[in-house]
């Protein structure tokens, strides 16, 4: 995330929705980033209410297709005029997951309500948003509050990987004026077994002394790769469960927004998300931009 040119907020012109476009307004304005916005209108549902007796005699997709034209017309002259962003609406017929999909290889942003159709704990269970949480080509902003202004408060998970400065920098990028906080959880899984084996407790203490050094010192160098001045984001470092020390951190310092990447580190690709980035995202309550895996 060099850089915003295009923003793309997809909608289903819900009341979630409507919060992730006067988000993507808020972003386009502070970048002087294009914004597009996208409805899908779902074939597979216009198909099954025509196929309903009751409505056969109406022209009921011309009818729907219209209504959703003005209301996405209505919303992004509501966007603009707020705003001060030129928006461009765009509706259409088709698979919603595919269609949004291939609007997003041409923009460097996505932003989508956490909760449309759905509710928020269906967001992982095959919903078009879980799919694109997964598979979106660019990186995701899934928008949860109804936004007031600039994010103020952010949070950057980091795991001590190679790519760990791209988080700070689409952190910077998205967040300017924000405070931050980069945040890395060292674990270390067999410190149980160890106590039974007798391991001494002071050893023990040592060595997560010793790890939580080194891992600050890698954070420091990461920020200092990333361009991030001084003093400009404070590092913290945990022990435990990553997931929970993460939903903690944010907790505490009244995160509007954090920062991950979609990696995954079990056998099976854990549906290519990665079990600490579903895990927060199912938790927290606040903003999360998902930037795409390494490989992606």
């Amino acid at each position: 995330m060099n850089r915003l040119q295009t923003l793309l907020a997809a909608t289903d012109l819900s009341a979630h929705a409507e919060r992730a476009a006067r988000r993507a307004a808020i972003l386009a304005r502070s970048s002087g980033a294009r914004l597009q916005l996208l409805h899908v209108l779902d074939e597979r549902e216009l198909a099954q209410l025509e196929a309903e007796a009751a409505f056969r005699s109406a022209d009921l997709s011309h009818a729907w297709e219209d209504l959703a034209r003005r209301e996405l017309q209505a919303l992004a002259q509501d966007l603009s005029q707020a705003h001060g962003v030129v928006v461009q609406p765009q509706a259409c017929r088709g698979q919603p997951f595919e269609e949004i999909v291939a609007a997003a290889l041409l923009c460097d942003l996505l932003v989508l309500g956490a909760q449309g159709q759905h509710a928020l704990r269906d967001f992982f269970v095959g919903t078009t948003a879980d799919r694109l949480a997964r598979k979106a080509p660019c990186p995701l902003l899934v928008v949860r509050d109804r936004p007031a202004g600039p994010y103020e408060r952010v949070l950057v998970p980091t795991d001590l990987g190679p790519h760990d400065e791209e988080l700070v920098e689409a952190a910077m990028l998205v967040a300017p004026q924000a405070s931050a906080v980069a945040l890395h959880v060292a674990e270390f899984p067999f410190e149980g077994r160890l106590r039974l084996a007798g391991a001494r407790p002071e050893d023990i203490d040592r060595h997560r002394a010793q790890a939580g050094v080194a891992a600050r010192e890698h954070v420091q160098s990461v920020l200092e790769r990333a361009g991030v001045p001084e003093g400009r984001v404070l590092v913290r470092i945990a022990h435990g469960d990553p997931a929970r020390a993460v939903c903690d951190q944010a907790l505490e310092m009244a995160a509007d927004l954090v920062v991950m990447r979609k990696r995954s580190t079990s056998a099976l690709g854990d549906w290519l998300l990665g079990s600490v980035t579903r895990h927060v995202m199912a938790q927290v309550h606040c903003d999360v931009l998902m930037l795409p895996a390494p490989d992606a």
